[in-house]
C-alpha cells in the first residue's frame, strides 16, 4: 500500500499541474482520491489519536510534503474562491454561462475556459492535502513495522 500511496499522490500532483492548462474532469478523480483516503484511514485504524501517532513516525520528507501540500491547498482554495466569487462556469441553453445560485450570466468561450481551469484547479488542489496525508500515514505505518 505504501507505494500505491506514493503513486496516488504523484498522480494527484500531476493532475494539479495539468489543471493549469487543461480542465481535468473532477468526479472520477474525486472518487479515486476520496475512496483511497477513506481506505487508508480504515486500514490504519481510523482513530484520530492513532493516526496522529502513526503520522509522527513518518520520515521527515513525508511530513514536509504534507505540510507543503496543506499550505498549497489553503492558498489555492482561497485564491480560487476569490476568482470564482461570481459563480462557476457551465452551459445553459447551449451557451457558455456563469452560474451562481440560480442566477445565470452568459459569458464568452474564453472566459468559460479560464473559469473552467480555475474550477478544475480548485478541486485537484484540494485533494492534495488528503493524498499527502494518506501517504504520510502509510509511510509512518511502514516505519513502525520496520522498527
Amino acid at each position: 500500500m505504501y507505494w500505491i500511496g506514493i503513486g496516488i499522490w504523484v498522480l494527484n500532483v500531476a493532475l494539479t499541474a495539468v489543471s493549469y492548462v487543461y480542465p481535468v474532469p473532477v468526479v472520477p478523480w474525486f472518487l479515486l482520491f476520496f475512496g483511497w483516503t477513506v481506505l487508508v484511514h480504515i486500514v490504519a485504524g481510523g482513530n484520530e489519536n492513532e493516526l496522529n501517532m502513526i503520522r509522527s513516525f513518518a520520515p521527515k520528507p513525508f511530513r514536509q510534503i504534507s505540510a507543503v501540500c496543506t499550505a498549497y491547498t489553503a492558498f489555492n482554495f482561497v485564491l480560487c474562491m476569490i476568482l470564482l466569487r461570481e459563480g462557476g462556469p457551465g452551459i445553459e441553453n447551449g451557451q457558455y454561462a456563469l452560474m451562481n445560485h440560480g442566477f445565470v450570466r452568459y459569458i464568452s468561450r474564453e472566459e468559460f475556459e479560464r473559469l473552467s481551469l480555475i474550477e478544475s484547479r480548485l478541486f485537484t488542489g484540494h485533494f492534495l492535502v488528503f493524498t499527502a496525508n494518506s501517504m504520510q500515514v502509510l509511510a509512518g505505518r511502514r516505519q513502525c513495522k520496520q522498527s
